[in-house]
């Protein structure tokens, strides 16, 4: 019996075979399409109950992000927001819409970033359209992502170029009735701004966001102060969100509280590194306790006196000894330095000679007569009165002003606890490049804000060195 297994030969397919089926493919979709057409009025009403279904329906249709900031009427800059349909309603549109082709694919990925690209084809019309998105798979700080999280946006780059392909092929005035719709059923009708505002903090609570960085976002101080429109942005960024966006990028950190990653030094801190080498060759450097002195003097003034002996000291047996300061230095330094090593303050023996010993001494040398001078009681001067000061008036509390982020409000708030002045803080930011010429306190970013306050102790000993 032989072991030998008969093996079938593999069957090659040419080119022109799976073109030839690709085509098929194609010409019977295509078929398809023409004998039954889509109803432009069918896809409204279809658009439209599904967009409407229920409340989580319609809010998953409205997509938000921030992209920056921009200035009002007012002068003040305010966070703007980039909305519109979401991948949610794009897929909706595919349903009802008919006779269309969609689909996405990755072309490139790279350590760095990833590339998708998406394809939509009408087979009523022939018209086909096509989308690129490019998504970072790298950190602000420049740290890759996880394997884990490279996937989530890799996914979410597919997703995106899905919708932005399907949205261009289908247009967009048959697209608006459905999403009108949707941001109608978001509003709530019938419901109260405080029933709506309590089911937003239930969700930011659950993703453990806290309210004050949704505030921020919005621009604004308390909850009292929400509108329809903030609602409705809410709503987006939600969207955004749970489309799997970033949470910290929509919501991000304030002042004073724990951020995942560390970013890198602007500004001052640059400054202060830049000028730790020099205060380093600035100060002397360290000796060891042991050391005998030198008897050789540099040839420049500023250096110290070297560490040993005490000036006029002739045993050269004695051992070294320092000024307390030194000791200190040295200490520090991780040294060890006894006690008998360092020099104590020279106390002055009082003299032991009398008054009369003293007045005929100086007749001697005939600077005195050898006459005894009377002696005179001697008067102590009566104590200055103490001199109360007059209390200082009180400062105002500070008062921040109304539409300025939070951390504005923060920088505003130190600076008048210093009483530095506006002009002299800009002085100081553009000394170190933070800003540029013209710019005020309000034109800087929030994440340069949120800095400031973090390196304040730094920016101030910079400021006032005194």
């Amino acid at each position: 019996m032989s072991n030998e297994t008969d093996i079938a030969p593999l069957e090659v397919v040419s080119l022109g075979a799976l073109h030839a089926m690709e085509r098929a493919q194609i010409d019977a979709q295509v078929a398809t399409a023409h004998a039954f057409p889509r109803s432009i009025e069918q896809f409204k009403k279809r658009s439209l109950a599904m967009a409407t279904l229920d409340l989580e329906t319609a809010e998953s249709c409205i997509y938000c992000r921030p992209v920056g900031k921009e200035q009002n009427e007012k002068g003040q800059w305010v966070e703007k927001f980039a909305e519109g349909p979401s991948i949610r309603l794009a897929e909706i549109v595919a349903c009802c819409y008919g006779n269309i082709r969609a689909a996405s694919r990755l072309v490139e990925q790279t350590p760095r970033a990833v590339k998708a690209e998406g394809a939509c084809h009408d087979l009523e019309t022939n018209y086909a359209g096509k989308s690129d998105i490019v998504e970072s798979t790298v950190k602000k700080t420049g740290e890759p992502y996880s394997e884990r999280q490279a996937a989530l946006i890799a996914k979410i780059a597919l997703a995106k170029a899905y919708r932005d392909a399907i949205f261009r092929v289908v247009p967009r005035a048959l697209c608006k009735p459905a999403y009108e719709a949707a941001k109608k059923i978001v509003s709530g009708e019938g419901k109260t701004i405080a029933e709506r505002v309590k089911r937003v903090q239930k969700w930011l609570e659950q993703r453990k966001i806290e309210d004050k960085r949704a505030l921020a976002v919005l621009g604004i101080t308390d909850w009292s102060q929400v509108t329809e429109d903030h609602l409705m942005t809410l709503t987006g960024l939600r969207t955004a969100v749970q489309d799997g966006d970033d949470p910290v990028e929509i919501f991000p950190y304030l002042d004073g509280q724990v951020k995942p990653h560390t970013p890198a030094p602007i500004g001052f801190q640059q400054a202060q590194a830049a000028t730790a080498p020099q205060t380093a060759t600035a100060s002397p450097a360290p000796v060891p306790v042991q050391q005998p002195a030198t008897t050789t003097q540099p040839a420049q003034a500023p250096a110290p006196r070297p560490r040993g002996r005490p000036p006029g000291s002739k045993n050269k047996t004695e051992p070294e000894k320092f000024t307390p300061e030194e000791a200190a230095a040295l200490r520090a330094q991780g040294q060890t330095v006894a006690e008998s090593a360092i020099q104590q303050p020279e106390q002055t023996t009082p003299a032991t000679t009398t008054p009369e010993d003293s007045a005929k001494e100086l007749a001697a040398m005939g600077l005195a007569p050898e006459s005894e001078a009377p002696e005179q009681p001697e008067t102590k001067p009566e104590p200055p009165a103490p001199v109360t000061a007059e209390p200082a008036p009180a400062k105002p509390p500070f008062k921040p002003k109304a539409g300025e982020t939070a951390e504005l409000t923060k920088v505003r708030e130190l600076m008048y606890a210093a009483d530095i002045g506006e002009p002299e803080m800009l002085a100081f930011l553009l000394k170190f490049k933070i800003s540029k010429e013209g710019q005020k306190l309000a034109d800087l970013a929030t994440a340069k804000l949120a800095k400031m306050v973090e390196g304040w102790p730094q920016i101030l000993k910079n400021i006032r060195p005194s």
